[in-house]
């Protein structure tokens, strides 16, 4: 009778709490497995921003250069131009939204040129903006 409690003891509590502390086991190491596997690739990807970042390549000509060439791609309209040190202000007649968008997108990624200060005027037309002052610089 003894050994029937012992036995029924062991495989009904003892047994089950020993499989389940292998299983707790088995767990963790794969889960610390998956950690590192998971910090390898952070830092991977961390030094592929780096370098994608650095590997950027910019238009090397200066910024009023850089503006006036690019006009004439979106069918923009410089009123006056004035250099202010190492930014440029900008006046353009009345054009529409997106264009302008997609214009200062253009310069921003192709040129490196980043917007300081705009400067927009509502028009009769719908979508249709007025450029009264844009001032533009470098990163």
């Amino acid at each position: 009778m003894s050994v029937l409690l012992l036995g029924g003891l062991y495989w009904g509590g003892i047994h089950p709490l020993c499989e389940r502390v292998k299983l707790a086991k088995q767990w963790l190491s794969n889960e610390k497995i998956l950690l590192t596997w998971v910090s390898e690739k952070a830092a991977e990807i961390e030094g592929l921003r780096a370098t994608a970042g650095n590997r950027r390549q910019l238009s090397s000509l200066p910024l009023n250069q850089a503006v006036t060439t690019s006009v004439k791609r979106y069918n923009l309209e410089i009123v006056r131009l004035q250099p202010q040190q190492e930014e440029l202000q900008v006046w353009l007649k009345p054009m529409p939204f997106n264009t302008l968008l997609s214009w200062l997108d253009f310069l921003e990624v192709t040129h490196g040129v980043q917007v300081k200060f705009i400067d927009l005027g509502k028009t009769d037309t719908e979508g249709v903006v007025d450029v009264k002052r844009l001032q533009l610089g470098g990163y």
